[in-house]
């Protein structure tokens, strides 16, 4: 009766653990002991007969004793033994250099680049390298914009020349390079509710200018990246306006890559929020819900891969978003936009990485206060994902808002200022993480 007793108590400790916080956890070892060989049942998180002949079968091939509890003593043997294995895919395990907002010019102007590439590959142990490539809304006249590539605007965006000794760099350090191509206007507009009102309107006055000058300017950047050694360009952009339109205008759009000498691969951008919501939101959904299915599936035959952004998000979320995408057919890459420091500014939310202000109208992250933690576990849904071979369309992460320039090595301590707190900071749980899987895909 006494041992009854004991089992139903470790049963119930083990299942008040899964409810608080253990989910992702037994969740996890269930999946990394079926690919290992050792059956443990669904990949539900639940703790049952199955899971635990496993755990202990496990445990004593690796000559240890079990002590009849599941905490992360042995969760972390279960990954030990995981990272040990062969990876079942290939993955694009990436890093964004630099935030959207510029600061390219002071970092290149110091010399970062190249120390902060080596160290995005040596210790990071990252495959990919991306780079922000901005063009910028200079003017908006009678609803057409004026579009134009600005590399005097030397604070967004590398030059030609620039673009060409990156490539060198990533390629001496083994790093693959993608070319990450973002509209951003520097004329006060909205230019989101400019592109809505077009898309409501069916201006194709509008469209027709704005895809006339996106292709070019594409274009001429694809003739930069092909020389730079750029393996993938990525558009779009989360502009769910633009893909909404006739799917005429992004088959030439590609053509002219193409025609351009581009041989590398071409992802679309798109985010992917609101996944606390029962029906998802994303560039694509609202695209669809603009237009119609049919077209939205033309344009994205067009694309090798899909880019999905998301920020502070759990795996069941996640999981059940990126089923719906698998329809269309192309491997997806996931960019995790993730929440920089522990207590905002006023407000105590979301700080935008770099600029170490209140950022809470253009954050992803839902309004409450933010950990070092929770952006941990932000990239853990996504790597817990790519490890599950029911995903193996997602072939992805990168993190971006998340950078590892060579100049910062502020630690953790009270009273650093936001600045400090952001992206640059060693030692962050989120970094150790990436560099220990990192180097598994690597």
């Amino acid at each position: 009766m006494a041992f009854l007793k004991h089992v139903f108590l470790s049963v119930f400790f083990i299942t008040f653990l899964y409810t608080v916080g253990a989910v992702a956890d037994i969740k996890t070892a269930q999946m990394y002991l079926n690919q290992m060989g050792y059956n443990a049942g669904p990949i539900d998180g639940l703790w049952g007969n199955k899971t635990e002949e496993a755990l202990e079968l496990f445990l004593r091939d690796q000559n240890k004793k079990w002590d009849g509890t599941f905490d992360q003593k042995e969760f972390q043997v279960i990954e030990k033994a995981i990272l040990q294995t062969k990876p079942t895919k290939q993955v694009t395990t990436a890093i964004t250099l630099h935030d959207v907002g510029g600061w390219h010019e002071p970092i290149w102007r110091a010399g970062l680049y190249e120390p902060t590439i080596k160290r995005i590959s040596k210790v990071v142990n990252a495959n990919t390298l991306t780079v922000v490539d901005t063009h910028f809304i200079t003017k908006h006249e009678k609803a057409v914009y004026e579009i134009k590539y600005s590399p005097d605007n030397r604070d967004w965006t590398p030059t030609n020349n620039q673009w060409h000794s990156i490539g060198k760099i990533a390629d001496a350090n083994n790093l693959n390079v993608q070319m990450l191509i973002m509209i951003y206007n520097i004329v006060g507009i909205n230019q989101y509710k400019i592109e809505d009102d077009a898309d409501r309107t069916n201006n194709e006055e509008f469209w027709d200018s704005y895809f006339s000058q996106y292709s070019d300017l594409v274009s001429r950047r694809a003739i930069t990246a092909e020389k730079a050694g750029v393996d993938s360009i990525i558009l779009g952009y989360n502009s769910s306006a633009s893909l909404a339109q006739n799917p005429k205008y992004w088959l030439n759009l590609n053509q002219e890559i193409r025609s351009a000498g581009f041989s590398g691969e071409l992802g679309l951008y798109t985010e992917l929020k609101e996944l606390q919501t029962q029906n998802h939101f994303s560039g694509i959904t609202d695209a669809i819900y603009r237009n119609n299915e049919s077209d939205i599936k033309k344009i994205i035959r067009e694309f090798d891969f899909l880019v999905l952004s998301v920020q502070n998000t759990d795996r069941y979320k996640l999981s059940k978003a990126l089923r719906s995408y698998k329809k269309f057919g192309k491997k997806i890459q996931i960019i995790v936009i993730t929440p920089s420091v522990q207590n905002g500014n006023l407000s105590g939310e979301y700080i935008e990485p770099v600029m170490g202000i209140n950022n809470e109208t253009n954050s992803l992250a839902p309004f409450r206060k933010l950990s070092f933690e929770t952006q941990n576990e932000a990239y853990k849904a996504v790597i817990d994902i790519l490890i599950d071979p029911s995903f193996n369309y997602v072939d992805g992460i990168n993190s971006w808002g998340y950078h590892f320039r060579n100049d910062f090595f502020f630690g953790l301590k009270e009273g650093d200022s936001d600045y400090q707190k952001s992206s640059n900071v060693r030692g962050k749980p989120a970094e150790k993480l990436l560099s220990k899987w990192y180097k598994y895909w690597r």
